[in-house]
């Protein structure tokens, strides 16, 4: 009756779009209703699409308040407790069987949230509450994040670093009544606290990774023994109301000794500058590794010797400035929307390049500097000499990259600057990594800030001088300075060993300490896969985790601004792959498992506020379905000791108080939890260096990542100019169960069909589809957009189900938001509550001989408050929902 397919339910997909958008009467809503095959239909759904149609497209009128209270936990028809029936930790503990988490009952699947600041440390009477709620909407896991990261009462600690009795006790309550509910836990270990301050010791540095002590973990004594006392005192801590030492209690799940730790993957950049006693305990280690590697320094001055003739061949340089004209330089504004305008003035001799932004761009490349295109040698080396200064301190960055086909690909040099105000000399060696024949460019990204930035003297030649070990230092001395960018290459491949040996010993100390002293039997990981090298994963990590977002909101100023944010507003649905622009932050990410691990993505979700920020829902269920993982955890719920049961959107994550997020968190809890969407059976590996598009297999394979290519069968990674063909935008798993079609940018869509839930996720607004032996046709919604999802609660067919939930939504936001012309901010004036939602008009069609066939619009907390008819034709029974029912819940009973 209906095409799986959108593009073949119309005849003329351009008359299709002229129709949704612009119709006016209902002589267009016929014509409309023509073009679809089956015209059966015809008599049900005329009345309803061409009044839509005629009162043109204001969906003003389709939106009402709705509010999912956080303390619901009344037995209803969305009620998925169910899903955990046992205590947490009943059945033993967590442990890893065939690459998976398992307890005694068999395999385990975390479907979770995250729980940040003081709402780790809830009343008890609220904590009693949240937990049964969280149970009631399917969540089995939470990620207790961000508890030592601030003072109490948004953290354990006191301003002074004592613990806080208050804390500790409300923690205690909490995590014993998330256990009674089903609820396991992910404990992290260092996320946020700065035991530097505490001691009187300066901060390492204002980056994300130096902030918080996070590099300082890896080396600096003092602050290693504050954490190796902590790990022991959290761990051993007895809870009185489990009567369990946490290291004893089964119902800790996981835990995580760092959270995004970038150590050494950052390189040695971020520690050149580092002050006293950081310096000194650095110099001390890294002379002590270089004995031990060289043994004296004769050999080490061999090894360092310089790499490469002198000099060889200019590839860019800024002598045209001198002439006033800044060819074959080229300015890039983000087609216009980020203008910068640039002046050419004499310094005595040099000629200096002065570039003002004229407004702040979202992304640092959306206003950037780039030199004529060259090409690279494999192994060759390079060198890029330039000043810089500008009006006040600012960061700038800088990569050498091929930029075309669709795809950036970095080549040997891929830096962040601090510039400052006065005048400094820069100088960068690198060593391609490939031969790339053409369409290299030296870009200097400037987005981000106003600020003006000059430069003079710009330089990049093939070959390379360099410094090999500076007089006045020896191995014998051990006073061998960190090597800065002008020493040769070598020695920053050293320092770059150097400091991943650093980061192997530290959590090699550290997962001796928890499993042989504390005694901790859960599996344990270092910090999430893409903030270290796939070696530390494979050989020292039980589990590989890893973050992304969709969305997530970019401050081009100051890092969290409440006042200069935007999110886009682009649903995830039509940009399938990892080279597009915006990225697909969840798909690309699935080849950076290890098969013979388990893998968990602990941080996800969708900005807010945004009008497709539902997708973050559906897009976990079923891509953690298909690749067989073993833990989502949504970032986050909540983030507040108070406002549990708010009637708005607090935050950019917050699911608690967003209605759409919280409605399919549950329905898709049977997705994945259940297993309704089977995993993929073939398994393929990539390497670490195809991980990102090994993303584009993820709908035919179970896809990871490998250190050892014989382990697994080796898979051919498409290339970028493939994935931007037409027809790779139209993906389908080997059996059917899922089919996605990006083709269109207007129609994207995902379909889902199991036999206990189903779902039409996307640009579905006016469309038709056939889902197993069900018929949908969706009336017109604001942006096309709509999530439509069907599970049986009975754990049954939905042809035989009792009791099936039917989840319809589309966008959810606070009253009054202060959105810009774009709608990508609301910056500080997030409106008010309740909620508002957009209703979903469809006509859904189901066998009349189902066994339930009876359909009841539902309240927030999911009790019945209205009969639907159905109207029967030949074989099918059709209903007809939407926004007149005021609800994003209907049940369909016998």
């Amino acid at each position: 009756m209906f095409a799986g397919s959108s593009s073949s339910n119309l005849a003329d997909d351009r008359l299709r779009l002229g129709l949704r958008r612009q119709a006016s009467s209902v002589e267009f809503g016929i014509m409309f209703l023509r073009h679809f095959r089956s015209v059966s239909l015809f008599a049900v759904i005329a009345a309803s699409l061409t009044a839509s149609i005629c009162r043109g497209q204001s969906f003003q009128d389709d939106r009402f308040p709705f509010v999912i209270s956080g303390f619901d936990a009344e037995e209803s028809a969305t009620d998925f407790s169910m899903l955990s029936p046992t205590p947490a930790g009943d059945d033993g503990f967590v442990r890893i069987v065939d690459g998976h988490f398992a307890t005694e009952s068999g395999r385990l699947k975390i479907w979770g949230v995250n729980l940040c600041f003081g709402a780790i440390f809830p009343t008890h009477e609220d904590a009693d509450r949240v937990a049964a709620h969280l149970a009631k909407i399917g969540i089995n896991g939470v990620r207790i994040h961000h508890h030592e990261t601030s003072a109490s009462p948004r953290g354990l600690f006191t301003e002074d670093g004592r613990w806080d009795p208050q804390q500790v006790d409300r923690l205690d309550y909490f995590l014993a009544k998330l256990h009674d509910h089903g609820i396991y836990a992910n404990l992290n270990l260092h996320v946020g606290r700065s035991v530097s301050r505490q001691l009187g010791m300066p901060s390492l540095g204002s980056e994300h990774y130096l902030m918080h002590d996070k590099h300082a973990l890896h080396f600096q004594p003092e602050i290693q023994d504050a954490f190796w006392r902590f790990c022991r005192e959290y761990l051993g801590h007895v809870n009185p109301y489990r009567k369990l030492r946490r290291a004893d209690d089964p119902a800790i799940a996981m835990i995580e000794i760092a959270n995004e730790n970038k150590f050494s993957l950052a390189g040695p950049g971020a520690l050149l500058n580092a002050p006293e006693p950081y310096r000194s305990a650095l110099m001390d280690q890294w002379n002590q590794w270089l004995i031990q590697k060289y043994g004296q320094t004769g050999t080490l001055r061999n090894a360092w010797a310089s790499e490469g003739a002198a000099p060889s061949r200019v590839l860019v340089d800024s002598q045209a400035w001198a002439d006033g004209d800044i060819s074959p330089w080229n300015l890039s504004d983000n087609n216009g929307k980020s203008p910068i305008r640039a002046v050419v003035r004499m310094d005595g001799d040099d000629a200096v390049l002065r570039l003002v932004p004229q407004a702040v761009a979202a992304q640092g490349w959306h206003q950037q500097l780039t030199g004529k295109t060259f090409g690279v040698t494999k192994d060759s080396f390079y060198r890029l000499t330039f000043q810089a200064r500008s009006d006040q301190p600012r960061s700038v960055g800088m990569n050498v990259a091929k930029t075309i086909e669709g795809e950036w690909t970095p080549l040997g040099l891929v830096q962040g600057l601090n510039v400052r105000q006065d005048w400094d000399d820069f100088q960068f060696r690198f060593q391609a990594p490939q031969t790339v024949d053409e369409g290299v460019r030296l870009s200097f990204d400037l987005g981000g800030e106003k600020t003006a930035i000059e430069l003079k003297n710009v330089r990049l030649v093939q070959g390379s001088g360099s410094v090999s070990v500076p007089q006045g230092q020896s191995l014998e001395k051990a006073n061998v300075d960190l090597p800065k960018f002008d020493w040769s290459l070598q020695s920053r491949r050293d320092f770059r060993q150097f400091m991943l040996d650093l980061e192997k010993r530290f959590y090699n100390e550290a997962k001796q300490l928890l499993r042989e002293e504390i005694g901790v039997r859960v599996p344990i990981t270092t910090t999430q896969a893409n903030y270290q090298p796939p070696e530390i994963t494979a050989t020292i990590a039980d589990f590989a985790d890893m973050h992304a977002y969709w969305h997530h909101p970019i401050f081009p100023g100051r890092p969290w601004d409440g006042s200069n944010w935007t999110v886009q507003n682009e649903t995830m649905v039509a940009f399938p792959f990892h080279n597009q622009w915006p990225r697909n932050n969840l798909l690309m990410r699935t080849a950076w498992r290890m098969h013979d691990k388990p893998f968990t993505f602990s941080e996800w979700n969708a900005g807010e506020p945004g009008f497709f920020a539902a997708d973050a829902i559906p897009a976990a269920a079923m891509i953690a379905s298909l690749q067989d993982w073993d833990a989502v955890f949504f970032f986050n719920y909540h983030s507040s000791n108070g406002r549990w049961d708010t009637d708005a959107i607090l935050g950019y994550f917050d699911l608690n108080g967003q209605p759409t997020k919280i409605a399919l968190t549950a329905a898709f809890a049977n997705l994945y939890r259940r297993g309704d969407l089977s995993p993929l059976e073939e398994p393929v590996a990539v390497s670490a260096d195809n991980a990102d598009r090994g993303g584009a297999l993820a709908m035919q394979y179970r896809v990871g990542m490998t250190v050892d290519p014989d382990a697994h069968r080796a898979a051919a990674v498409p290339s970028a100019q493939d994935l931007q063909r037409p027809e790779r935008k139209r993906l389908a798993t080997p059996d059917g169960s899922v089919r996605w079609d990006a083709r269109s940018a207007s129609s994207a869509h995902v379909l889902i069909d199991t036999p206990k839930t189903r779902c039409a996720w996307g640009l579905v607004g006016g469309q038709a589809y056939k889902i197993g032996t069900w018929d949908l046709q969706f009336g017109e919604t604001e942006r096309d957009y709509a999530v439509l999802v069907a599970t049986s609660r009975d754990d049954r067919p939905l042809e035989s189900s009792s009791s099936i939930l039917l989840t319809v939504v589309a966008n959810g936001e606070n009253q009054n938001m202060g959105w810009n012309d774009d709608r990508t901010t609301v910056g500080q004036d997030w409106g008010h509550g309740p909620t508002v939602v957009n209703g979903v008009p469809a006509v859904l069609s189901i066998p009349a001989d189902q066994t339930a066939r009876r359909l009841y619009a539902l309240d927030a907390k999911g009790r019945r408050v209205r009969t639907i008819s159905g109207k029967s034709s030949g074989t099918m029974l059709r209903f007809e929902i939407g926004p007149q029912y005021k609800t994003l819940f209907y049940e369909l009973s016998e």
